[in-house]
């Protein structure tokens, strides 16, 4: 979201100078239009006073011609007037010549009048004269007037003609900036349409990306709870793994040292089982000994779950002994039968199934209770052992329940009369807890209760 925000407030810096250009570019336009439109205002009225020059030069110039004309005309008059003049002039010499050498004139006349005649003609022969060279120096004035003021009006005209030239250019150029001035102004106005266009854009697409991250914001203030829920879930979740992990090691310490015993237990019951059947298969006793077959019971295909029949084991006890549990006096004796025991789960097994016994129903089944040959053997052995304490003369053969009988061999233990030792009872504690088949308490009574059947037996003199 500050990305987003810096990005866009970098953009809209971006824009607003460019915008601001091209909004100075705009003003120093217009204002270049309106000094141009001035200057052209200047420049119209300039040009109109050349027109006026100009008309006035023009008049000037048929002024010219016509003085000029009038000149020539009056210079024409006045070589006629003076040609006429020099005319008179050489008549009246031509008669006073003829009057002065005619002898029918009379005498000439006298000096003094001729003086004065000649005086008086020269008198105005000189006014002639400096009246024609007053006029000729007039006229020579006059005609140098006109010729100043004819090139002065040359001079003016071309330069009025060169001011022309040069404010045509000026307007052309003006023109012609003018025309750029449109062009670049229409570029900038596109162009600030378009930044503002943009800025409006980027406004909207920020306002959106706002409204967006409000939304998003919102969506993970919402969340937040969930996440603190499902991270509380995931410490228990955690913590129980912890715990399932802690006790599954204990577990397999419990399960190694329950093999320890399991074997210690099963090399024990072995060996009692050979004493108690070599007791049973003795000459003096007649005892009711169950068979192996009946300590167990297999399972039916139907019965059996296939999680059971992949982890354990069942006791196959079996025999070819007698319906009674007692082999055949006459007979060769039979050696006496192993009984198999069940083996403990290994650890591959308890790691793959992954769980713990609860988790997998591991409560006995009711399977054994209603066993009629476990029911049978049971009554049976009770019958004898009510049958031997109350025969009384067998026992001396037989022994006393306060004299127990010596198994003899191995690790032979003493076993009291009447009560079962703390150390065999422990053994069938951990013998029968890691039993994985379906065992019911009536079954494991039943089979404590053959330990202490056994226990009671009377024993045979040492």
């Amino acid at each position: 979201m500050g990305d987003l925000h810096r990005h866009l407030d970098h953009l809209r810096s971006q824009a607003i100078p460019f915008a601001k250009f091209c909004q100075d570019r705009y003003d120093a336009l217009i204002e270049a239009l309106e000094h141009s439109n001035a200057q052209l205002v200047e420049s119209r009225s300039t040009v109109e006073e050349l027109e006026e020059k100009l008309d006035r030069v023009s008049k000037l110039r048929e002024d010219y011609s016509e003085l000029q004309a009038t000149s020539k005309r009056t210079i024409l008059c006045l070589e006629d007037e003076i040609d006429t003049l020099k005319r008179q002039a050489q008549n009246s010499q031509a008669q006073l010549a003829a009057l002065t050498s005619h002898p029918d004139l009379g005498s000439p006349p006298p000096p003094a009048l001729a003086r004065l005649l000649f005086n008086q003609d020269q008198e105005l022969v000189a006014a002639r004269q400096r009246d024609q060279t007053q006029d000729q120096s007039l006229l020579e004035k006059r005609c140098q007037a006109l010729e100043r003021s004819e090139a002065l009006l040359e001079a003016a005209a071309l330069q009025l003609q060169r001011q022309i030239s040069a404010q045509d250019r000026r307007i052309a150029r003006l023109q012609d900036e003018r025309d750029q001035f449109r062009t670049d102004f229409h570029e900038a106005q596109s162009e600030r349409d378009q930044a503002v266009a943009k800025v409006a854009s980027s406004s909207e697409r920020l306002d959106k990306a706002r409204v967006e991250l409000r939304a998003r914001g919102n969506h993970v203030d919402s969340m937040r709870a969930n996440i603190s829920r499902f991270e509380q879930q995931v410490a228990d979740l955690q913590t129980a793994r912890s715990q399932v992990d802690h006790q599954f090691v204990s577990q397999k310490r419990d399960l190694a040292a329950l093999r320890v015993e399991h074997a210690a237990l099963a090399a024990h019951y072995k060996d009692a089982y050979s004493r108690f059947w070599a007791v049973a298969r003795s000459p003096n006793q007649d005892v009711a000994l169950p068979t192996p077959a009946s300590l167990t019971r297999p399972r039916s295909g139907s019965e059996s779950s296939p999680t059971r029949s992949r982890k354990t084991r069942r006791l196959d006890l079996s025999s070819s002994n007698a319906p009674d549990g007692l082999p055949d006096s006459e007979g060769p004796d039979p050696e006496v039968p192993e009984p198999e025991l069940p083996d403990l789960p290994q650890e591959s097994e308890i790691e793959q199934e992954g769980g713990s016994p609860e988790q997998e129903g591991g409560f006995p089944e009711d399977d054994d209770a209603d066993d009629p040959e476990m029911l049978a053997a049971l009554a049976k052995s009770r019958s004898d052992l009510r049958r031997s304490k109350s025969s009384g003369g067998d026992q001396g053969a037989s022994g006393t329940a306060g004299h127990p009988i010596d198994l003899g061999g191995e690790g032979s233990d003493n076993i009291p009369p009447t009560t079962c030792p703390s150390s065999l009872r422990k053994s069938i504690h951990l013998w029968i807890a890691p039993i994985p088949f379906p065992m019911t308490v009536i079954s494991i009574l039943v089979r404590v209760n053959r330990f202490l059947i056994f226990d009671s037996l009377p024993r045979p003199p040492p």
